[in-house]
């Protein structure tokens, strides 16, 4: 199952944020959070990063709960999401070849494992 797989990458981002952006993160902090992004250009690529990476994580979270619950609900995501995940993956290792954008592909495959080949589609499945 995708769902929880993408769920735990997304858990691991957000955990991570601190870590690897924790000057970021305080500097968003000092800067009163609304607004702070944009707020000092002297900061502003410091906060940016940060902010993209959290916000990344967040957002990976909201589509592997959606896939989770299409998997729960159907027994398998749709073909299309592996898809999807191929090309946030080509697109992220272009740009950062040594980076964990490899893991799209592992969740690509996994969908791609959850239907048979040549298995039948249930009358009012997703594709």
């Amino acid at each position: 199952m995708v769902g929880p797989v993408l769920l735990a990458i997304a858990g691991l981002h957000i955990l991570a944020a601190p870590l690897f952006y924790g000057e970021a993160m305080t500097s968003i902090i000092d800067g009163g959070v609304f607004g702070a992004v944009e707020a000092d250009p002297a900061v502003i690529d410091l906060r940016s990063a940060g902010f993209w990476y959290l916000a990344a994580g967040i957002i990976l979270a909201f589509v592997g709960a959606n896939v989770a619950w299409i998997e729960r609900r159907w027994g398998q995501a749709p073909s299309h999401v592996g898809w999807m995940l191929v090309v946030v993956g080509c697109f992220g290792t272009a740009l950062m070849p040594v980076s964990p954008f490899w893991l799209f592909f592992v969740a690509a495959a996994l969908v791609a494992r959850s239907r048979p080949p040549g298995s039948p589609r249930r009358a009012g499945a997703l594709p």
